[in-house]
């Protein structure tokens, strides 16, 4: 499996054991773990300083009852792992998506970041192909 097929699984798990956290939220707080004792920016930690993040959040987790409360949250996730251009760092590329609902990633809805996911993905992924 791939560094990109597994940040995307952690997060999926993420998603379950922080069902208070809206996915913009939990990729910003995985990515202010990425790089210690500094926090960064969601735009400037590579792929797998998230998914290494990702791993490391997911072990201080504790367990939650209810698992599996978003089926929203798995859906935007997927959406995300199916739409991430191939030459994009996941946290850029995805901070760009909240950003053409109007809002940041951290305080982006579930509902908006699956909206941006679902419009016009070749033109998002085109854009940001050339990103390093």
């Amino acid at each position: 499996m791939n560094e990109r097929s597994q940040l995307i699984q952690a997060l999926s798990r993420l998603v379950d054991k922080f069902p208070e956290e809206r996915v913009g939220q939990l990729i910003v707080n995985v990515a202010t773990l990425s790089r210690p004792p500094t926090p960064i920016r969601t735009t400037e930690a590579t792929d797998h300083e998230l998914y290494e993040a990702a791993i490391q959040r997911e072990s201080f987790a504790e367990p939650q009852q209810h698992a599996r409360l978003s089926p929203l949250r798995h859906e935007v996730i997927r959406l995300a792992g199916e739409r991430w251009p191939q030459a994009a760092s996941f946290g850029r590329w995805i901070s760009d998506v909240a950003k053409q609902t109007g809002s940041t990633l951290i305080h982006v809805s579930d509902e908006d970041l699956q909206g941006a996911l679902l419009s016009n993905p070749e033109k998002r992924a085109s854009r940001n192909d050339s990103l390093p």
